[in-house]
């Protein structure tokens, strides 16, 4: 990577580890498994969740639109900060994105992962029942 693409990396992470912090993921420690579970919910393998926190690396443009579901934000807002658009164009373009289980969740103060997990459970099973 040049200098230049080194500081976008950093900076990205940075912005990635705030966000996925926002949405929930508990990445303070080692073992909260917080990494994990943002690199299942993404579609990517831990080791690129890793260096993408660390801020050595900057996922492909598919992985960023995954990775932007997972946390509740923007395509756009990820693509620019990841340097493949610029700000202007993701000003120009706003779009909501939908509210899923997870960032109600979020929103309504529920930040927990154990907590999450258990309740995305509860949800998933009554949308079962509610099926049939």
């Amino acid at each position: 990577m040049s200098p230049d693409s080194d500081d976008l990396a950093a900076r990205f992470g940075t912005h990635i580890r705030d966000a996925a912090k926002h949405a929930g993921y508990d990445l303070e420690g080692p073992r909260t498994g917080g990494m994990t579970q943002l690199a299942k919910d993404a579609g990517m393998s831990q080791a690129t969740a890793s260096r993408m926190l660390a801020g050595q690396v900057i996922p492909d443009a598919k992985s960023l639109e995954a990775l932007a579901a997972a946390l509740g934000i923007p395509v756009l807002d990820l693509l620019a900060r990841a340097g493949v658009i610029s700000d202007e164009a993701a000003a120009a373009n706003p779009r909501p994105q939908p509210l899923t289980d997870k960032r109600a969740l979020t929103h309504l103060g529920v930040t927990d992962p154990a907590d999450q997990t258990a309740i995305l459970a509860i949800i998933s099973r009554l949308k079962g029942r509610a099926a049939k």
